[in-house]
């Protein structure tokens, strides 16, 4: 789970920080992996490849969007539901959040490494992680 902090200006003006969360679970993942053909993470790398940018961004949409949740105090549920997205969505926290993400290729590894389950994670080094979302979350005009 990613725990993240993001700085804001609401619509009134004010200054804001706030703690947003962020994960997706194995059976997430692996939807999303079997909802193209070919797979997910290849349908990335040929947007990629095909500079693709607008579909690029759609698929930071979908992924921010799949993994954001509210935890319970207890940590015992983590609730994804559409009214807790849409009032996400609806704060400049979360355009901070895409535009960090589209702009900045390490915050977006950073962001996946964080979402994707502990457990996944241990399993792959550093290197193979930066392998796989380098060139998945670079931008074109970055490569």
């Amino acid at each position: 789970m990613l725990v993240k902090t993001i700085p804001y200006k609401d619509f009134n003006g004010k200054e804001r920080k706030e703690t947003f969360f962020f994960n997706l679970e194995a059976n997430e993942i692996t939807k999303l992996e079997l909802s193209v053909p070919g797979g997910f993470r290849a349908m990335i790398r040929k947007l990629v490849e095909q500079q693709n940018v607008p579909e690029i961004a759609e698929v930071f949409t979908q992924v921010i969007d799949a993994s954001y949740g509210i935890k319970s105090e207890d940590g015992k549920y983590f609730r994804k539901t559409p009214e807790a997205l849409f009032d996400f969505k609806s704060t400049r926290a979360y355009n901070v959040l895409f535009m960090e993400l589209v702009g900045d290729p390490k915050a977006a590894i950073e962001f996946f490494k964080g979402i994707i389950p502990e457990d996944l994670a241990a399993n792959l080094s550093d290197d193979d992680i930066n392998k796989e979302l380098g060139d998945v979350v670079a931008l074109p005009a970055e490569k």
